[in-house]
């Protein structure tokens, strides 16, 4: 115990020590002293004139010290008090206090007692004696009006959850008590230890008691409801309930009036639902209510999992189809479709919406797609699409945007017969990183729907996608559609079309079609047809033409 004395007589002022000394001398240390050697001494110290008794405690073993009055001081007046009485106690054996005949002062007791309203009656006592079985002193007054000496009374040692149910109480010091006065109440009384209900030791908490939300089984979902909790045990008039020895205050629901109606009378959600009941619904309620899950249908939520989009991609004839998807969880626990979450398997994630807008808005800005809206992209928009899907940082589903990549650009291959054409297209492989490669080739049907349809891409067979012959296709598309058109069933060219094709293999530095050669003459230095001469034996007339006058004809009567 030296070590101990001799840090708080260095640590206190020279006025704060010598008021330690008096308050030692006049006995106004009370607690247990121990033995010397005890780790750990709570005293209390009062102080003449004041109705708080300072608790103070002491750490022999670790030169240290505590008090509860808050002073800025390294050490004050009451931990001087409490440490020279002890050390003085240990050194002579005595009882802490200058008159070891004198009776400990008194300590504060509360009564409430139940009314036929329903209602609480309230009383304070002061109790003397070791264990508090000495006559009792209802307090008809105040504690400071007692300390001070203007009305007689016992002394006391008060606590500063004493003087706050004091000040809680007002002019009003017992009697019978109003919700108002019994909710102020309520936090100091707290932390008194002696407080009885009829004579049965209570405690009073200040922790609000407030419905529970039960969720049960419903047939063909689940059950949720506002219910009392179970451990209540009596209620009272004053807004206040008894739970398993425990007084403590019925709190508000904290809902709203929507919220209200729904619950009251209890609110069924099926079995889809799920999912927005486990991370919406009950986490907007946890925290003012107390969640009370009676079944083990209800599947757990988790935060663990964070949102990212996922893009899925499918091939649909010549476009690329894209969708776009906000999901939680790789595989996916669940999704989200038009704001509402969809639970796909296992736990269901807690919704964090600032987090999914963030990705929404990622992937509206790199790839210009909107989460749960599916595009579909012709080639010319999916091959550029694909480049930048290459660069997506995020999972990517199915490899139909593989396929829309560009090869080397195509070049027409003509071949002409006696009476037929074929052409096609084919890649060149000039610039082509692998020369040993074959070409990739399209019909000319296909290069010429493209053509026509506008785009500037055809798709290749066996995949990929090369740039149209767009000067080739300006010069001849045309009359190579027409020609390809005006083919028989057989593939063969009808005479008259021949003339054509001849011009379009000569424009290309092809040679002309052989049955070409024997209309050359007809085309090639053609004036006129030649004057047919008459047969010398001919003796005919020929007839003369009608001719009539139009002037002489009605409206009705020509065309």
């Amino acid at each position: 115990m030296q070590p101990l004395f001799d840090a708080i007589r260095s640590a206190c002022s020279g006025n704060a020590w010598s008021r330690g000394v008096e308050l030692a001398r006049d006995g106004c240390v009370t607690g247990d002293a121990g033995r010397p050697g005890d780790d750990e001494l709570q005293l209390r110290v009062r102080v003449p004139g004041s109705a708080i008794a300072a608790s103070v405690s002491l750490f022999p073993e670790d030169e240290d010290w505590d008090c509860d009055c808050n002073t800025r001081a390294d050490a004050c007046e009451h931990s001087a008090a409490a440490v020279i009485a002890v050390r003085k106690a240990h050194s002579r054996g005595e009882v802490l206090g200058a008159d070891a005949a004198a009776p400990p002062p008194g300590r504060l007791r509360y009564r409430l007692e139940r009314e036929r309203n329903g209602g609480l009656h309230f009383e304070r006592e002061i109790v003397s004696g070791e264990g508090g079985d000495g006559d009792p002193h209802v307090l008809t007054t105040t504690l400071d009006a007692i300390a001070k000496g203007r009305v007689d009374g016992p002394t006391f040692a008060a606590t500063r959850a004493d003087m706050a149910v004091e000040l809680a109480l007002g002019a009003r010091q017992r009697g019978s008590l109003d919700e108002a006065t019994f909710r102020r109440l309520a936090e100091p009384l707290s932390h008194c230890e002696d407080v009885s209900l009829d004579g049965t030791p209570v405690r009073v908490s200040n922790e609000a008691v407030r419905p529970i939300v039960v969720v049960e089984d419903a047939a063909d979902g689940f059950y949720v409801r506002l219910a009392e909790p179970s451990d209540i045990d009596e209620r009272f008039a004053l807004g206040f309930v008894l739970c398993d020895g425990t007084i403590r205050p019925v709190g508000a629901s904290r809902l709203s009036g929507r919220e209200l109606h729904d619950l009251r009378p209890g609110t069924t959600y099926p079995l889809e639902d799920a999912a927005r009941l486990v991370t919406e619904v009950l986490p907007s309620l946890e925290d003012r209510l107390t969640i009370d899950i009676r079944t083990r249908r209800l599947p757990r939520s988790t935060r663990s999992e964070t949102p990212h989009v996922r893009i899925e991609t499918e091939h649909r004839g010549d476009e690329l189809s894209v969708l776009a998807t906000l999901v939680y969880g790789d595989p996916p626990i669940a999704r989200v479709d038009a704001g509402r979450l969809v639970h796909l398997s296992g736990e269901v994630p807690v919704r964090d919406l600032a987090a999914e807008r963030s990705e929404a808005e990622r992937v509206q800005r790199q790839l210009g797609l909107t989460p749960g809206r599916r595009v579909d992209l012709r080639p010319d928009d999916a091959i550029e699409f694909a480049g930048r899907l290459a660069q997506w940082r995020g999972p990517v589903s199915g490899e139909a945007f593989e396929a829309f990549h560009l090869t080397e650009p195509l070049r027409a291959d003509l071949a002409v017969g006696d009476r037929n054409l074929d052409l096609s297209f084919a890649t060149e492989l000039e610039n082509a990183p692998d020369a040993s490669s074959a070409p990739r080739r399209a019909s000319a049907e296909t290069v010429l729907g493209a053509w026509r349809s506008g785009d500037s891409v055809v798709p290749l067979e066996g995949g990929g996608f090369a740039p149209l012959p767009a000067d080739w296709l300006e010069r001849y598309g045309a009359l190579v559609a027409d020609l390809l058109a005006a083919r028989n069933e057989d593939g063969e060219l009808a005479t008259c079309v021949l003339p054509d094709l001849a011009r379009l293999c000569e424009a290309l530095d092809e040679p002309a079609p052989p049955e070409f050669a024997a209309l050359r003459p007809l085309i090639e230095g053609f004036e006129s047809i030649p004057r047919a001469e008459l047969p010398a034996d001919l003796h005919a007339d020929l007839r003369p033409r009608p001719c009539v006058l139009l002037s002489e004809m009605g409206h009705g009567d020509w065309e």
